[in-house]
């Protein structure tokens, strides 16, 4: 269906459904002799209704709405309009009134889904018409129905029943539009890289279970993608913050307005709500359709428009306390009401300009969500009984004071800016300097010069001096262009260092511009700087200059050929192009002229101050290649293209693109395999470097091959063996899983140095999964049918242990030359388990082999880890012993035998014993000694803590006798018998008193001489909390310390927005300095460098 066609049917669609006369008339009507019910009982039994169902049902629909493409809520929209009037005409009981506010609560909610859906169905050129058209629509058909409302309310022409089947009819219309709107297909990818967190889960053998599972982890993971929306994409952010708190203002207003109206209003005075809100929705309507003539960079001025906008919405507020005239007060209330539905509209075309269809609703959901959130907390302190319930106008003052708090939100990011200097279209040439050249310059610089575009004209940047820190001090070009009507930027340079070597030139495209961002570090230094100048000219008007193709280009399905340079280029010059698409981008490079280099590099390798990894770097000199065919491994490619002489004759390049399937594609979910030939098994993206946002899972299948003649037959089995051929990836972070029923290990950074890894079983499965941040070069693996001995089979691997007690002693034979053997140990349901304490004796015999032991899963960095290995085996070849305590808190223990494939011989040994203790649990009371052993007695949990957490101990020395000055007992705080003693007892005590510790732990130390000996000391002991009136207090200054939480809130809030905003966790970093330009008529002259680098991306050497 054409675009305009169905613009139409959406824009009739909101006319109508918003034509509801009866809707500022609702309380009369309900009041009225046609339904009869009393003030009290619409405010205290029905309308709260309409909140808690707008507040329950907006989560469940914007979750929803994507999934179901939008048409099917837009339906279930009208379809409770219906019902509520249905309600209205027909219901006269109560329950019947609460279920009408809960269908119009549910169509409240709906309501994202209309705003989502035009978003979907055109494209994304039409955005910023498809807003003003839409807006405005809704605008319409309210002024029309407030208008008909009024006439026929203050001529008596008509009832207030007459108002409601009006309304009916109207949503019954709508209800059949619904019907015939166009279907939303499939979600169109975004061109940017997508971001998700990946959980990780528990696969069970059966293939089915595996299906459902993941059916599961795939809309989780969608619905993690959408909420990492608002850290991955700072416009977002910014626009939906903004959207919450300013809809948040607006709503509370809009409740709130009638009454101020009603307190300023005299009897017999002219009553003209009804016209007020005509005229307000004839306003929004009219700045609704004009912003798609606006031609505003709404992105680059966001922070500067907020701040102006919540001001004067402010001001209004704070002139409708002061003034007693209801006039005035009606048009300040019109006016800030336009400039919200001004702002709420560019709103919705930013945002939409920077999602794709799948994520409309769930963005629009959550900002009117939070929108939501704030007014209930400010309705709630304002207003609600519960609360200050302040009066009318001192509620207003709150309003116009919540307004100029939200103008200082985003004051904060708008000062930080202020180092940005832009040099406007009018700006025809001009020479600038970075702060402090030619002497030095200083740290903590985030200098911007933005050069802005200016419509068939381009601009020539030249590098006149050049000098800075090598490392962390560089200065990033970039071009800046419009396209769809949104402004974009793309990174094109570093530079830093020397002048030398690097490009000296940098040309925009036709109607593009250039920005140049300049960043130090902290460390002082004596560098110059640098001292750079432009002019404009107009493509094809200068022989001497050309300018760089446009930017930024999509791929498609069919083949495209990149547009190149045909005219002479200027010596040491850069351009840079960005292709995106929607997986991945294809390039045929045909031919490059012999005077140029390109660079292939993915765009999110190069967001850092460094190009990462070079795709493929390729000239038209020593590249004997040609034609040559690469693919990228993202959605975005950028190449960075520069030109070591004079471009004299044909073009610089011939270059096609297309869109191709990501190389990241997982592989096949099933593979099979035999004992002959091993196939290999790689990350996606391997050899280069893996992805982002993978969970790739494979299920391994061994064949069995012919059994052999007897006797042999049934001597071994058949199971899954991995090799490693190379293995590095993010550790602890990014890992393959090795799955045999529940995931034994997670593999990351060098998979431990294995080389090989050996199921129990001939079905296994294969889980890798990688984060959105750092990748490395990922894995390949060897994947092969084992025939393993019959008597070398782990006892029942991964066995689950679950009982309070458990010894097992076993022997592993020395021809058993790969073993993977895995025990889990769960605790007891019982809750007073408290810790695991285990005894190992082991002997093992080649270096490759060990035994881990974890407290949780086996990660690297988990620091309840510990491996046992061959060194510490006795030499006379008895067994190793050790001592192994765990407390409780995480799911379980794993214990893990390894062994690949050495030939020394010798049997191994492995038995562990092991108990759960109760935590606090005493030892037996009586204790009998002997004349060989010595026997051990410790404190209940030795060596952790005797005492609970956040709890003293108290001793009471209830006997004690000891030879004086020759027999001690110290008592001090803490598990340390060096410090200072709370109490030193020799000889005949007796304490009054009880000795109380300043921690959780306590240590006691006896010594005695080898002379006279008494009869020695009895004491108890017990655990007293630290504070016993903590509760007591907590509980009578509760609403101190809620007014702080909100406080810190609303603080931390504040500032985390902004580090997110601007990425500037160190203050310091904002740079306040005014940089003074002088445009001289005088030509400057520009250095010429003594040589050309082809690499057009300057990697300076570290030493």
């Amino acid at each position: 269906m054409h675009w305009k066609v169905t613009t139409a049917l959406i824009c009739i669609y909101g006319v109508v459904k918003e034509f509801r006369p009866a809707t500022p008339f609702l309380t009369p009507f309900l009041e009225s002799d046609f339904k009869n019910f009393t003030n009290s009982q619409l405010y205290g039994e029905v309308y709260p209704f309409w909140t808690y169902s707008y507040l329950i049902f907006l989560i469940p629909v914007f979750f929803l709405t994507d999934t179901l493409r939008y048409k099917p809520i837009v339906i279930l929209e009208s379809l409770c309009l219906c019902l509520t009037w249905g309600l209205l005409i027909w219901g006269n009981q109560i329950w019947q009134m609460q279920i009408m506010q809960a269908c119009f609560g549910l169509a409240t909610s709906s309501e994202i889904a209309y705003y989502s859906y035009m978003y979907a169905v055109v494209d994304k050129k039409y955005y910023k018409r498809i807003t003003s058209y839409t807006r405005g629509a809704k605008m319409v058909g309210k002024f029309f129905a407030f208008s008909m409302a009024q006439i026929l309310v203050s001529t008596k022409t008509g009832s207030y029943l007459l108002l409601n089947q009006i309304s009916f009819c109207a949503v019954v219309i709508v209800f059949v539009i619904a019907l015939f709107l166009p279907r939303v297909a499939k979600p169109r990818l975004k061109t940017e890289v997508a971001e998700e967190n990946i959980e990780i889960q528990f696969f069970e053998s059966d293939q089915s279970q595996i299906e459902e599972k993941q059916t599961k982890t795939n809309f989780s993971d969608e619905i993690k993608e959408k909420i990492l929306i608002f850290k991955k994409n700072k416009t977002v952010l910014m626009w939906s913050f903004w959207w919450a708190l300013a809809s948040c203002g607006n709503y509370q207003i809009g409740n709130y307005a009638q009454t101020l109206w009603a307190e300023l209003q005299t009897e017999g005075q002219f009553v003209g709500n009804g016209v007020v809100e005509c005229l307000n929705t004839l306003l929004g309507a009219l700045v609704t359709f004009y912003l798609q003539y606006l031609n505003v960079n709404w992105k680059k001025y966001s922070e500067l428009i907020f701040f102006f906008s919540s001001v004067i919405i402010g001001f209004f507020l704070l002139g409708m306390v002061q003034t007693k005239n209801i006039f005035i007060v009606y048009g300040l209330y019109i006016f800030s009401d336009g400039v919200y539905h001004l702002l709420i509209a560019a709103a919705s075309n930013v945002i939409a300009s920077q999602l794709t269809s799948a994520s409309y609703s769930f963005i629009f959901g959550c900002n009117t969500f939070f929108a939501l959130v704030f007014q209930s907390l400010l309705t709630y302190t304002v207003a609600d009984k519960h609360g200050f319930a302040l009066d009318i106008r001192t509620q207003f003052y709150v309003y116009s004071i919540y307004s100029f708090v939200v103008a200082i939100i985003f004051l904060v990011p708008l000062v930080a800016k202020s180092n940005t200097i832009s040099f406007g279209p009018d700006v025809q040439n001009i020479v600038f300097k970075s702060p402090g050249f030619p002497i030095h310059y200083c740290s903590n610089l985030r200098s911007v010069f933005e050069i802005e575009p200016k419509e068939n004209d381009a601009v020539a940047l030249s590098i006149e001096f050049f000098d800075t820190e090598s490392v962390h001090d560089y200065v990033e070009i970039h071009q800046t262009f419009f396209f769809n009507g949104t402004f974009h930027t793309v990174k094109q340079h570093v530079l830093s260092g020397a002048m030398g070597h690097q490009p000296r030139h940098f040309t925009s495209s036709s109607g593009g511009g250039l920005m140049v961002i300049f960043i130090t570090d902290a460390t002082e230094n004596e560098f110059s700087g640098f001292q750079m100048s432009f002019h404009r000219f107009t493509p094809g008007n200068n022989s001497k200059l050309a300018n760089c193709p446009f930017p930024f280009y999509e791929a498609l399905s069919p083949l495209t050929k990149l547009p190149s340079i045909t005219r002479a280029f200027v010596h040491d010059t850069s351009c840079v192009i960005q292709i995106n698409s929607t997986d991945a981008v294809k390039l045929f490079v045909n031919n490059i002229s012999t005077a140029v280099s390109i660079k292939f590099i993915e765009t999110e390798n190069f967001k850092s101050n460094r190009v990462l990894d070079v795709l493929e770097s390729l000239n038209g000199y020593t590249t004997h290649k040609l034609p040559y065919t690469l693919q990228s491994r993202t959605e975005s490619l950028i190449l960075l293209i520069s030109f070591s002489g004079h471009l004299t004759e044909g073009e610089a390049f011939d270059i096609q693109y297309e869109s191709a399937i990501s190389i990241c594609t997982c592989v096949s979910p099933k593979i099979e395999v035999n004992s002959t030939v091993p196939k290999i098994y790689t990350s996606p993206g391997y050899p280069l470097e893996y992805c982002d946002d993978l969970d790739c899972q494979t299920r391994v299948t061994a064949l069995l091959d012919h059994s052999p003649p007897e006797p042999q037959a049934h001597q071994y089995n058949t199971v899954i063996q991995v090799i490693f051929n190379f293995f590095m990836v993010e550790i602890d972070v990014d890992f393959l899983q090795l799955i045999d029923k529940i995931p034994l290990v997670n593999l990351s950074d060098n998979a431990k140095g294995i080389s090989h890894f050996t199921f129990d079983q001939r079905q296994v499965d294969l889980r890798f999964l990688s984060d959105h941040s750092v990748v490395e070069k990922g894995f390949n693996i060897s994947l092969v049918a084992y025939k393993k001995p019959y008597y070398c089979q782990c006892p029942d691997s991964p066995k689950s242990l679950a009982g309070p007690h458990y010894e097992q002693k076993i022997t592993f034979y020395e021809n058993c030359v790969f073993m993977d053997c895995f025990w889990r140990i769960y605790p007891p349901p019982s809750g007073d388990v408290y810790r695991i304490v285990m005894k190992v004796n082991y002997k093992l015999q080649a270096e490759s082999e060990f035994i881990e032991i974890s407290n949780g899963e086996n990660l690297e960095r988990n620091l309840e880890k510990v491996r046992l290995e061959f060194d510490a085996v006795p030499d006379d070849g008895e067994t190793a012993e050790r001592f192994i305590e765990y407390d409780i808190g995480l799911p379980y223990v794993q214990i893990w035998y390894h062994r690949q494939g050495d030939d020394v011989a010798g049997d191994r040994i492995f038995n562990f014993e092991y108990d759960w203790k109760k935590r606090c649990q005493c030892g037996p009371r009586v204790l009998e000694a002997n004349s060989e052993d010595w026997i051990q007695l410790t404190s209940p949990d030795y060596p952790v803590s005797y005492s609970p957490p956040d709890h003293i101990i108290q001793v009471n020395l209830t006997d004690f006798l000891t030879e004086i000055d020759q027999d001690f007992l110290g008592i001090y705080d803490g598990n340390n018998t060096n410090g200072t003693h709370i109490e030193l007892l020799s000889g005949m005590e007796q304490l009054e008193y009880l000795v109380s510790s300043n921690v959780n732990s306590m240590s006691i130390m006896f010594t005695s001489d080898v002379s006279l000996s008494l009869r020695g000391f009895s004491l108890w002991y017990k655990a007293k909390p630290m504070n016993g009136d903590s509760s007591s207090s907590w509980a009578k200054s509760f609403s101190t310390w809620i007014f702080l939480f909100i406080f810190l809130i609303l603080v931390f809030g504040g500032v985390f927005f902004y580090m997110i905003r601007t990425d500037k966790l160190d203050p310091s970093r904002i740079d306040f300095r005014t940089i003074r330009f002088v445009n001289s008529n005088s030509s400057s002259r520009r250095t010429e460098s003594e040589s050309s680098l082809m690499n057009p991306v300057y990697r300076p050497t570290i030493h």
